[in-house]
Protein backbone atom coordinates (compact mmCIF):
# COMPACT_ATOMS: atom_id res chain seq x y z
CA UNK A 1 0.00 0.00 0.00
CA UNK A 2 3.03 2.73 1.17
CA UNK A 3 4.56 2.19 -2.45
CA UNK A 4 1.01 3.39 -4.33
CA UNK A 5 0.70 6.42 -2.36
CA UNK A 6 3.94 7.38 -2.79
CA UNK A 7 4.21 6.94 -6.33
CA UNK A 8 1.11 9.27 -6.61
CA UNK A 9 2.09 12.07 -4.19
CA UNK A 10 4.44 14.67 -5.75
CA UNK A 11 8.52 14.16 -4.49
CA UNK A 12 10.08 16.76 -2.09
CA UNK A 13 12.18 18.20 -4.99
CA UNK A 14 9.14 18.79 -6.83
CA UNK A 15 6.98 20.26 -4.25
CA UNK A 16 10.17 22.07 -3.20
CA UNK A 17 10.50 23.89 -6.82
CA UNK A 18 6.93 25.25 -6.57
CA UNK A 19 7.59 26.50 -3.36
CA UNK A 20 9.79 28.04 -4.57
CA UNK A 21 8.30 29.10 -7.91
CA UNK A 22 5.71 30.80 -5.94
CA UNK A 23 7.44 32.74 -3.33
CA UNK A 24 9.33 34.25 -6.39
CA UNK A 25 6.79 34.40 -9.53
CA UNK A 26 8.36 36.98 -11.56
CA UNK A 27 11.62 35.89 -11.27
CA UNK A 28 10.83 32.28 -12.74
CA UNK A 29 8.01 34.46 -15.17
CA UNK A 30 10.81 36.48 -17.09
CA UNK A 31 13.17 33.36 -16.68
CA UNK A 32 11.14 31.01 -18.11
CA UNK A 33 9.76 33.55 -20.87
CA UNK A 34 13.15 34.45 -22.10
CA UNK A 35 14.66 31.05 -22.26
CA UNK A 36 11.73 29.22 -24.28
CA UNK A 37 11.81 32.21 -26.65
CA UNK A 38 16.07 32.11 -26.38
CA UNK A 39 15.82 28.22 -26.97
CA UNK A 40 13.58 28.77 -30.49
CA UNK A 41 14.95 31.35 -31.93
CA UNK A 42 18.91 30.40 -31.63
CA UNK A 43 18.74 27.85 -34.46
CA UNK A 44 17.38 30.06 -36.74
CA UNK A 45 19.83 32.72 -35.33
CA UNK A 46 22.73 30.11 -36.11
CA UNK A 47 21.34 28.85 -39.33
CA UNK A 48 21.36 32.62 -40.59
CA UNK A 49 24.91 33.55 -39.51
CA UNK A 50 25.76 30.23 -41.46
CA UNK A 51 27.14 28.54 -38.39
CA UNK A 52 24.10 25.75 -38.94
CA UNK A 53 22.75 24.33 -42.09
CA UNK A 54 19.06 24.05 -42.65
CA UNK A 55 16.10 27.01 -43.10
CA UNK A 56 15.04 27.52 -39.79
CA UNK A 57 12.23 30.60 -40.99
CA UNK A 58 9.23 28.18 -40.25
CA UNK A 59 10.43 28.66 -36.13
CA UNK A 60 10.92 32.15 -36.03
CA UNK A 61 7.43 33.12 -35.33
CA UNK A 62 7.65 30.63 -32.21
CA UNK A 63 9.98 32.55 -30.28
CA UNK A 64 7.03 34.97 -28.99
CA UNK A 65 5.57 32.24 -27.72
CA UNK A 66 7.62 32.28 -24.96
CA UNK A 67 5.83 34.63 -22.61
CA UNK A 68 2.70 32.98 -23.10
CA UNK A 69 4.05 29.65 -22.24
CA UNK A 70 5.76 30.99 -18.99
CA UNK A 71 2.27 32.51 -18.13
CA UNK A 72 0.30 29.57 -18.31
CA UNK A 73 2.97 27.51 -16.22
CA UNK A 74 3.67 30.03 -13.91
CA UNK A 75 -0.24 30.50 -13.28
CA UNK A 76 -0.60 27.11 -13.15
CA UNK A 77 1.87 26.97 -10.68
CA UNK A 78 0.65 29.48 -8.14
CA UNK A 79 -2.83 29.84 -8.99
CA UNK A 80 -4.06 25.64 -10.00
CA UNK A 81 -6.77 25.27 -12.59
CA UNK A 82 -9.19 28.14 -11.41
CA UNK A 83 -6.30 30.46 -12.65
CA UNK A 84 -5.72 29.06 -15.69
CA UNK A 85 -9.86 29.43 -16.43
CA UNK A 86 -8.71 33.55 -15.25
CA UNK A 87 -6.06 34.14 -17.54
CA UNK A 88 -8.26 32.62 -20.08
CA UNK A 89 -11.05 34.87 -19.18
CA UNK A 90 -8.93 38.20 -19.78
CA UNK A 91 -7.90 36.58 -22.94
CA UNK A 92 -11.20 36.21 -24.45
CA UNK A 93 -12.52 39.44 -23.72
CA UNK A 94 -13.72 41.78 -26.20
CA UNK A 95 -13.66 45.02 -24.75
CA UNK A 96 -13.48 47.24 -28.01
CA UNK A 97 -16.05 48.25 -30.12
CA UNK A 98 -16.50 46.69 -34.03
CA UNK A 99 -14.97 49.45 -35.72
CA UNK A 100 -11.48 49.40 -33.35
CA UNK A 101 -11.39 46.12 -35.15
CA UNK A 102 -11.97 47.46 -38.29
CA UNK A 103 -9.31 50.52 -37.69
CA UNK A 104 -7.09 47.71 -36.77
CA UNK A 105 -7.31 45.01 -39.49
CA UNK A 106 -7.44 48.28 -42.09
CA UNK A 107 -6.72 51.76 -40.69
CA UNK A 108 -3.14 51.17 -39.75
CA UNK A 109 -2.35 49.23 -42.44
CA UNK A 110 -3.52 52.33 -44.26
CA UNK A 111 -1.81 54.77 -42.16
CA UNK A 112 1.58 53.00 -42.66
CA UNK A 113 0.66 53.04 -46.77
CA UNK A 114 0.28 56.71 -46.45
CA UNK A 115 3.44 57.17 -44.31
CA UNK A 116 5.60 55.38 -47.36
CA UNK A 117 3.77 57.58 -49.89
CA UNK A 118 4.73 60.89 -48.43
CA UNK A 119 8.30 59.81 -47.51
CA UNK A 120 10.48 61.51 -49.95
CA UNK A 121 11.59 58.53 -52.15
CA UNK A 122 10.19 55.85 -50.59
CA UNK A 123 7.90 54.87 -53.31
CA UNK A 124 10.63 54.65 -55.74
CA UNK A 125 12.93 52.16 -53.54
CA UNK A 126 9.47 49.74 -54.89
CA UNK A 127 11.05 47.60 -58.01
CA UNK A 128 9.19 45.16 -59.56
CA UNK A 129 5.97 45.13 -57.56
CA UNK A 130 3.57 43.04 -58.48
CA UNK A 131 0.22 43.83 -59.70
CA UNK A 132 -1.61 46.66 -57.06
CA UNK A 133 -4.23 44.18 -56.05
CA UNK A 134 -2.29 41.44 -55.38
CA UNK A 135 0.27 43.80 -53.25
CA UNK A 136 -2.40 45.00 -51.14
CA UNK A 137 -4.02 41.49 -50.92
CA UNK A 138 -0.44 40.18 -49.70
CA UNK A 139 -0.12 42.72 -47.12
CA UNK A 140 -2.98 42.64 -45.53
CA UNK A 141 -2.58 39.13 -44.80
CA UNK A 142 0.70 39.11 -44.01
CA UNK A 143 -0.12 42.15 -41.85
CA UNK A 144 -2.80 40.10 -39.69
CA UNK A 145 -0.20 37.26 -39.69
CA UNK A 146 2.74 39.32 -38.59
CA UNK A 147 0.14 41.21 -36.26
CA UNK A 148 -1.12 38.68 -34.42
CA UNK A 149 1.29 35.52 -34.23
CA UNK A 150 4.59 38.14 -34.52
CA UNK A 151 4.03 39.48 -31.07
CA UNK A 152 0.50 40.15 -29.71
CA UNK A 153 -0.57 36.38 -29.28
CA UNK A 154 2.89 35.40 -28.02
CA UNK A 155 3.69 38.35 -25.90
CA UNK A 156 1.19 40.00 -24.35
CA UNK A 157 -0.67 36.91 -22.60
CA UNK A 158 2.81 36.92 -20.84
CA UNK A 159 3.39 40.68 -20.18
CA UNK A 160 0.09 41.93 -19.51
CA UNK A 161 -2.00 38.87 -18.75
CA UNK A 162 0.87 37.74 -16.34
CA UNK A 163 3.83 40.07 -15.12
CA UNK A 164 2.02 43.51 -15.10
CA UNK A 165 -0.71 42.42 -12.43
CA UNK A 166 2.13 41.68 -10.48
CA UNK A 167 4.86 44.83 -10.90
CA UNK A 168 1.90 47.07 -10.46
CA UNK A 169 0.96 46.14 -6.65
CA UNK A 170 4.51 46.32 -6.10
CA UNK A 171 6.46 49.06 -8.10
CA UNK A 172 2.79 50.88 -8.63
CA UNK A 173 1.08 51.77 -12.21
CA UNK A 174 3.57 53.90 -14.03
CA UNK A 175 6.97 52.57 -12.76
CA UNK A 176 5.18 48.90 -12.94
CA UNK A 177 4.67 49.61 -16.48
CA UNK A 178 8.19 51.26 -17.37
CA UNK A 179 9.72 48.45 -15.43
CA UNK A 180 7.99 45.78 -17.76
CA UNK A 181 8.89 47.47 -20.84
CA UNK A 182 12.81 47.54 -20.04
CA UNK A 183 12.76 43.70 -19.30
Amino acid sequence: METSKASVQPTGASTGLKQVMRRHPLFFFFFMAYAFSWIVLIPFVLSAWGIIAGDFTFIFALHTFGPALAAIIMTSVIEGKAGLLRLWSRIRQWRAGWQWYLFSLLGIPALLLIGIIIQPGALASFHGLPPLLFSVVYYLVNFVLVFFLGGPLGEEIGWRGFALPRMQPRYGPLWGTLLLGVL
